[in-house]
């Protein structure tokens, strides 16, 4: 019996990242009793590796007049351990998408007030609401502000993309962080969502991606008559104003003003290490 490599048919294919996955490999097999002896013979004889890929199976291809035989042997990347754990030979590197766009925002309350006429009422003299009417409402004037965001692609076996971890993901939507996060201070940074999509048991990992938005910590003592002590004012805190009616004595009138200002936690705080992306 002979086994014996043939030039032509032998056929690589590859991944997107341009590693081998697979290859047929064909042969030519002599003195076989039959065509399941031939194939026999190919399965017994044939490397049971061949350039880093593993043996597969073998099909007969064609059963020549002289009673020879064509086979081929097909080799594939072995993708499972004895532990059934996934191996891969690719570990692609996290991908990392940043953008700072501009949002309008309202400002309710000037940084300064720089000019009054000296016939302007006392609380429009003393206050920074902007654009307030007579009736008290205050209209704000609309600004540009700067609005940081991210995302990121991580990389994961698919066996590890479990029910409990979509469901970690899915309880960590709407929260901030509750410790430092890629050098963003606590409480700066939201996580928006996730998202993956793969084809079942293949071979290549699964791109997970990740979405962020940031809101810096300010400084909002201009909007206190205190200089707010011991108060850390985050990111995705929210900010608004106590008003009461107040009696403007020049006019004989009452007119809302700005009274107290009032910051409240409105999204929970999360542990962002339950991702699985590292927090540094």
């Amino acid at each position: 019996m002979g086994i014996y490599p043939l030039l032509d048919g032998n056929s690589l294919e590859h991944d997107s990242y341009n590693n081998p996955t697979s290859r047929t490999v064909p042969y030519y097999i002599t003195n076989a009793d039959n065509a399941k002896h031939a194939l026999l013979i190919a399965k017994q004889h044939a490397p049971s590796m061949y350039d880093g890929l593993y043996f597969n199976g073998v099909s007969l291809n064609k059963e020549n007049n002289d009673g020879t035989y064509e086979v081929s042997v097909k080799y594939i990347k072995k993708n499972i351990n004895g532990n059934g754990q996934q191996l891969f030979r690719v570990n692609p590197k996290p991908q990392i998408s940043w953008q700072a766009n501009s949002i309008t925002e309202t400002r309710t309350h000037s940084l300064e007030r720089v000019y009054t006429d000296p016939d302007a009422p006392n609380h429009i003299k003393k206050g920074t609401a902007i654009n307030q009417s007579s009736d008290g409402e205050v209209q704000g004037v609309p600004i540009i502000i700067g609005k940081q965001s991210f995302s990121e692609t991580h990389y994961f076996n698919e066996n590890n993309l479990t029910s409990r971890f979509k469901n970690n993901l899915t309880d960590l939507v709407g929260t901030t962080n509750n410790a430092s996060f890629r050098g963003y201070p606590a409480g700066s940074v939201k996580f928006d969502g996730a998202n993956f999509s793969y084809t079942k048991d293949q071979d290549e990992k699964v791109p997970v991606n990740f979405q962020f938005t940031v809101s810096k910590q300010v400084d909002l003592s201009y909007l206190s008559s205190s200089a707010l002590p011991g108060v850390k004012v985050k990111g995705w805190f929210y900010k608004w104003f106590y008003k009461k009616e107040v009696e403007d004595s020049e006019n004989n009138e009452e007119v809302e003003i700005k009274s107290s200002l009032v910051i409240d936690r409105v999204y929970p705080k999360a542990d962002f290490r339950k991702l699985k992306i590292g927090t540094k």
